[in-house]
């Protein structure tokens, strides 16, 4: 279990209670244990020979704890066969067409 992470902002304290405090010493080693479960899917992919689901997983990235797949349909079906039930992912796009990744605002125009 992880600890509760309590960041502070002048003198306003607020209780995290989703997620891996940002600057923990331990937040990239947390996020790379799940990184083995992407990495088993990925061969369970290419080694089934499913162009089609493999393609959609062509656009997909992770940087930590943040992940993008883009004009992936097929991710949302998908995210038992990758990850254990433990791990509880948030949907944080704003709608099918746009999302925040890593600072950056992406919008898909005219399907471009």
């Amino acid at each position: 279990m992880l600890p509760e992470g309590f960041p502070f902002h002048q003198f306003d304290i607020y209780k995290q209670v989703t997620g891996i405090p940002m600057g923990a010493n331990y937040a990239p080693l947390v996020a790379d244990l799940f990184f083995c479960y992407e990495s088993a899917f990925i061969k369970t992919l290419l080694k089934s020979n499913d162009l089609n689901l493999i393609e959609k997983f062509n656009y997909t990235y992770r940087y930590l704890d943040d992940l993008c797949s883009l004009d992936n349909t097929l991710f949302q079906t998908n995210i038992t066969a990758i990850y254990p039930k433990e791990l509880i992912l948030l949907q944080s796009n704003s709608s099918d067409d746009k999302a925040t990744f890593l600072d950056l605002d992406i919008q898909i125009h005219n399907l471009h």
